[in-house]
């Protein structure tokens, strides 16, 4: 633990941190990691963010504020920043953990306008990401134009599976908000994205380990909680 502090710290002092308005660059150019690259990422920013809650709460909320505003256009979230401007729509990976990352927000701060984000960013996934025909979120939004096809998958790559943490998220906000629809959603992902075969399972950690917390908030809210307001 005290190893990932000294680094994030060291992290922050260098160049891969853009010190006149937040946020981190993709990678160093090198060495010495005085050389930022030339663009940020959702992704990798998503993650520090919730990296920083427990020793660096203000900065958290600062750099989360930074990504939210810099990477959207059009009331949607981009895949990158660069000289300003914010390009390409983000994929589901990017959106589920940025989600997830509004939610920690809200469970550490209690502030509304985090789980409000959370939300907004899970309707935006039903209307643009969401397979209607076979369930299951797609990796690019239905309106993207550079994509030749568009893949459906609960494997993890370099980031947990998009998909994994989508039923962690919907999980969460079922158990703040007590609304049926989106353990509903949940389950549906779930049923689409299991493996027939259970030994393949072992290629799905996050969506599968994401059903055993769905199984253990059913039996939390199966007794009365409250609905959460939302400003």
């Amino acid at each position: 633990r005290q190893m990932c502090i000294r680094d994030r710290y060291n992290m922050c002092l260098g160049g891969i941190y853009e010190h006149l308005s937040g946020g981190f660059a993709r990678n160093s150019t090198n060495e010495y990691w005085l050389a930022p690259h030339f663009e940020k990422m959702l992704y990798d920013n998503a993650f520090l963010i919730e990296f920083n809650q427990a020793e660096w709460m203000d900065e958290a909320e600062t750099d989360y504020t930074l990504v939210k505003t810099q990477m959207n256009n059009a009331a949607r979230m981009h895949h990158s920043w660069r000289d300003g401007k914010a390009d390409h729509p983000t994929t589901l990976d990017n959106y589920a953990q940025m989600v997830r990352t509004a939610l920690i927000l809200y469970k550490t701060t209690t502030q509304n306008r985090y789980l409000k984000d959370a939300i907004e960013w899970v309707v935006t996934l039903k209307t643009h990401y969401w397979d209607t025909e076979n369930g299951g979120y797609l990796v690019s939004a239905d309106d993207s134009t550079d994509t030749i096809v568009r893949p459906k998958t609960a494997q993890n790559n370099p980031v947990p599976a998009g998909n994994g943490i989508m039923v962690e998220v919907l999980v969460r906000i079922l158990f703040i908000t007590s609304n049926s629809d989106y353990e509903d959603r949940a389950n549906q992902l779930i049923s689409a994205l299991t493996p027939e075969d259970p030994c393949a399972s072992l290629h799905h950690p996050m969506l599968m380990c994401r059903f055993e917390l769905l199984m253990l908030s059913l039996i939390h809210i199966s007794e009365p909680t409250r609905q959460a307001e939302i400003s």
